[in-house]
C-alpha cells in the first residue's frame, strides 16, 4: 500500500506475493505500473472505501511516520479489520 514508484512493489511481486497497490500520487502510480508491470489502485487512504478489502498483511513505509505528515486516523482505526495476520511498518 502506497507503492510510491513501484521498488519494493517489484520485490515482493518477484518473490510470488499477491500485492494489492495503492497510491495516492498519478504519476508515482504510473511509474509502478511501469516498473512493476502490475495494476495500482489510485486513491487517498483518507477516503477510499476498503469496506470489501482485506489483507494477510499491510506494509507501511516511510511517509507514515514522518513528521509532519500523519496518516489519516480514519484508516489507522480500520487496520484490525483490514489485516489478518500483520502490519509491518519501517
Amino acid at each position: 500500500m502506497g507503492c510510491g514508484s513501484g521498488r519494493d512493489l517489484l520485490w515482493l511481486a518477484e518473490r510470488v506475493f499477491k500485492v494489492t497497490r495503492f497510491e495516492q500520487s498519478a504519476g508515482l502510480a504510473s511509474l509502478a505500473r511501469k516498473h512493476a508491470g502490475c495494476p495500482v489502485i489510485e486513491g487517498d487512504f483518507c477516503d477510499f472505501d476498503f469496506s470489501s478489502l482485506v489483507f494477510d498483511a499491510l506494509v507501511l513505509v516511510g511517509r507514515w511516520f514522518i513528521s509532519p505528515y500523519r496518516p489519516c486516523m480514519r484508516f489507522l482505526h480500520l487496520l484490525p479489520r483490514l489485516c489478518n495476520l500483520a502490519v509491518i511498518c519501517s
